[in-house]
């Protein structure tokens, strides 16, 4: 059953199907499925696809935000629903408010570009219970804040709360040369010569508006 299930629907229904099985208690059925996805991780080790798969089980299964980072990683860019669905899953194993919102903010993002609409509704209606307002559209980006595009947006906002350009960096899936790149033309549009600058101004006009 396992096997079917996995090559009919894919891994998001591999995911779907241990977050279900978790919440009927079903932790034997869950596990089933993990070793599923990771025997098929260690046969195929130059697949990133079954790799991703394999690391979102273990998360699931485990509770462990780290595993599905790396499977969010893993997924890439190709593969924008899910990649989502390991962010969300990751942002909801955080205690930090502002990591979640970061994972949340991000499978938000990507759910909008694909049109997932009822993803897309749930992770707002996630994102308001933890007191944040999503814009309208998916993000502040494209509301015209300033003329920052969506990744200088997404980069301003982690510096605005205190992360480094390395931090950045890691929880954006960047590397610290794009990140710096971004920031450059942040300040540039924005006007402002430091970071200090460039946080009062995103938490006056940004989060304060929100």
């Amino acid at each position: 059953m396992v096997t079917d299930l996995f090559g009919v629907s894919g891994r998001a229904m591999l995911a779907a199907l241990i977050a279900g099985a978790l919440r009927s208690k079903r932790r034997d059925l869950a596990a089933a499925v993990v070793e599923f996805a990771e025997s098929r991780a260690r046969r195929n080790p130059r697949l990133a696809l079954f790799q991703a798969a394999a690391a979102q089980a273990r998360g699931l299964l485990d509770g462990d935000r780290g595993r599905l980072m790396d499977a969010a990683g893993l997924y890439g860019e190709a593969r924008p629903l899910l990649r989502a669905g390991a962010l969300r899953d990751a942002g909801e194993l955080t205690t930090s408010a502002a990591r979640a919102r970061t994972c949340f903010e991000q499978a938000l993002e990507l759910y909008d570009r694909c049109g997932a609409q009822e993803e897309s509704g749930r992770l707002r209606s996630r994102l308001r219970r933890l007191g944040i307002r999503p814009v309208t559209g998916g993000c502040a980006a494209e509301a015209g804040w300033r003329g920052l595009t969506r990744a200088e947006l997404g980069v301003v906002r982690l510096i605005a709360h205190g992360a480094t350009n390395r931090e950045a960096a890691e929880r954006l899936f960047l590397s610290p040369h794009t990140v710096n790149t971004h920031l450059r033309h942040a300040f540039s549009k924005l006007g402002v010569r430091s970071r200090v600058q460039l946080a009062r101004l995103y938490l006056r006009e940004v989060d304060q508006s929100a």
